[in-house]
C-alpha cells in the first residue's frame, strides 16, 4: 500500500514498542498514510504536514529537525546532497510520512520495516497523478514515522518499478511482507479503491501501481 507523506513529530525518549535498536538495510517502501497501506504507495501522500494531513506545529518541526540532524550525521549524508535543487526552508530535511490510512496500520507496517520483513511499498499511479506529485526516484530520502507521528527511521529509495496491478507477482507480495499474493491483491485493491474515492477519481483495476523498494539508513535509538 502507499505511504502518506506526512511531516510528523518524534521523541527519542518514547518507546513505540518496536524492535530493538540497530541499523537495518532492507525496509519497506510503503509510505504515506496510504494503502499498505506514501505517496500514494503504502505511505501517505505529501501535502502531509502531519500523518493526519495537518500542518506541523513548531514543536513537531523542531523534533523532526533534531531527528534529521542525528540521522544524517550517523548515515554520513551531506544536507545539500539530500536536497539538491530545493530552495524551500522546510525542505532542508526529507519529507516525513506514515504508512497506511490509520495509526494502527502505520504502526504495523513500520514495525515490519524495522523488523526487516518489509522492503517494498506500493502506490496507485493515478493517485500520484491526481495529486500532481512526482513518483519516487532512486536515491530519494524520507523519514518514516509511527502512528503517532514520531520519527522512527530514515529511508532511502533503492528501486522504483511501474507495474500493472494485474501483473504484480508473488515476489512483490513477499517484499511487502504482508502475506500471500492473493492477500496482497485483496488488501491493496480495497486500499487503492478507498484512496481513489477520497481523491474523487475512479479506481480502475487495470491501472498501474508504483512499487518502491527502500533501505533503512538510520533508525532512532530504542526502536
Amino acid at each position: 500500500m502507499s505511504r502518506n507523506d506526512s511531516e510528523a513529530a518524534g521523541r527519542d525518549d518514547v518507546d513505540p514498542g518496536l524492535p530493538a535498536e540497530g541499523s537495518a538495510s532492507d525496509a519497506a517502501s510503503d509510505r504515506g498514510r496510504s494503502s499498505d497501506g506514501g505517496a500514494p504507495s503504502d505511505r501517505s501522500l505529501p501535502a502531509e504536514g502531519s500523518a493526519n494531513g495537518a500542518v506541523p506545529e513548531a514543536e513537531t518541526q523542531t523534533e523532526l529537525e533534531a531527528f534529521w540532524t542525528r540521522a544524517r550525521n550517523v548515515a554520513g549524508i551531506a544536507p545539500l546532497e539530500a536536497v539538491l535543487g530545493q530552495d524551500d526552508a522546510a525542505s532542508l530535511r526529507p519529507p516525513a510520512f506514515a504508512f497506511g490510512d490509520s495509526p494502527e496500520m502505520s504502526d504495523r507496517l513500520a514495525k515490519l520495516v524495522l523488523d526487516g520483513e518489509k522492503s517494498a511499498t506500493s502506490a496507485w499511479l493515478a493517485s500520484y497523478e491526481a495529486e500532481g506529485i512526482d513518483i519516487p526516484e532512486v536515491g530519494d530520502l524520507s523519514i518514516m514515522c509511527d502512528g503517532a507521528d514520531r520519527p522512527l527511521a530514515l529511508l532511502r529509495t533503492a528501486d522504483v518499478r511501474k507495474i500493472p496491478f494485474a501483473d504484480v507477482g508473488p515476489e512483490i507480495a513477499r517484499a511487502e511482507g504482508e502475506g500471500t499474493l492473493d492477500e496482497w491483491k485483496a488488501e491493496h485493491r480495497d486500499f487503492f479503491a478507498r484512496e481513489c474515492a477520497a481523491l474523487g477519481i475512479e479506481f480502475d483495476p487495470e491501472g498501474d501501481v508504483v512499487v518502491e523498494f527502500v533501505e533503512v539508513l538510520y533508525r532512532r535509538d530504542g526502536v
